[in-house]
């Protein structure tokens, strides 16, 4: 499959995510074994986050939309991606949440100074 013929946010993580497992499991094996690395399907991520925005406004009066309300992603991207697409953070919101309150941080660096290299 050639990524230029992938032309939504879904397919291009769906890459994103096969390229990292394929990765992990041909070049660094005994780390995927030792770590059990394991990405979310989308599907979930998509719940998670519907979840988590529910359960904010219902028991703290909050959305992740809000001021101070930080969003971590420690992998692959996934999270932020299906989150910004969702449109629970209206598109006028979306400047400041995406500057300061967005944040997304690789684990396992390894992988990415393996690919440097």
């Amino acid at each position: 499959m050639r990524v230029s013929s992938i032309h939504n946010a879904k397919g291009k993580q769906r890459i994103i995510v096969e390229f990292y497992d394929k990765f992990f499991r041909n070049v660094l094996p005994r780390m995927t074994e030792r770590l059990g690395i394991v990405y979310t399907p989308i599907e979930v991520v998509d719940f998670i986050i519907h979840s988590i925005e529910y359960v904010l406004k219902s028991e703290f009066n909050n959305s992740l939309a809000e001021p101070n309300v930080h969003i971590l992603d420690p992998g692959t991207g996934t999270f932020i991606t299906r989150l910004l697409h969702s449109r629970i953070i209206p598109h006028g919101k979306l400047p400041h949440k995406y500057t300061k309150e967005i944040h997304a941080n690789e684990i396992v660096l390894l992988a990415y100074l393996y690919y440097c290299d």
